[in-house]
């Protein structure tokens, strides 16, 4: 199973920076487990891993994930979402909207969220404040594991 999600992984996040963690996850858990990767055993484990993670990536080939949506900016007010000077020039996979998910689970739209908090109403400055919070490089109230969470997406992203 290691194996499998390690080279599933690995080829889901092609193109970031997520191989070496990604690796040394897999080096914890072995050892963890104790299995000998050198082994009858350990041989086996890896060879059925490494078919589940090509089963797993065959049939997600055509989830859409890959597919180019082209994003077209709304009008500059607040609450629409807008470029960040300097950064990307698009946003981030557009194209989620439309990928085929796992296991049949249904239209993806079913895990829609709510709206942003809208501006214009009392309440708006605490969600602004909250995020400038968070957001801070050296912010004083994000937790480690929110840090990892943020640089887990960034990494998993395409852009």
């Amino acid at each position: 199973m290691s194996h499998a999600a390690h080279n599933t992984l690995t080829w889901i996040f092609h193109g970031t920076r997520n191989y070496a963690s990604t690796d040394k996850s897999l080096k914890d858990i072995l050892s963890l487990i104790g299995l000998d990767p050198t082994s009858d055993g350990g041989k086996a484990a890896v060879t059925i891993g490494r078919a589940a993670a090509r089963t797993a990536i065959t049939k997600r080939a055509d989830d859409g994930n890959n597919d180019f949506v082209d994003y077209v900016y709304g009008p500059p007010n607040p609450g629409v979402y807008q470029a960040t000077p300097g950064g990307s020039p698009l946003p981030d996979t557009p194209q989620a909207q439309f990928v085929r998910l796992f296991a049949s689970v249904g239209d993806v739209t079913q895990f829609s969220l709510p709206p942003p908090p809208d501006p214009t109403k009392a309440g708006y400055q605490d969600y602004l404040l909250y995020v400038k919070e968070q957001g801070q490089a050296n912010s004083s109230v994000r937790t480690p594991y929110d840090t990892d969470t943020a640089y887990f997406w960034r990494e998993s992203s395409p852009t």
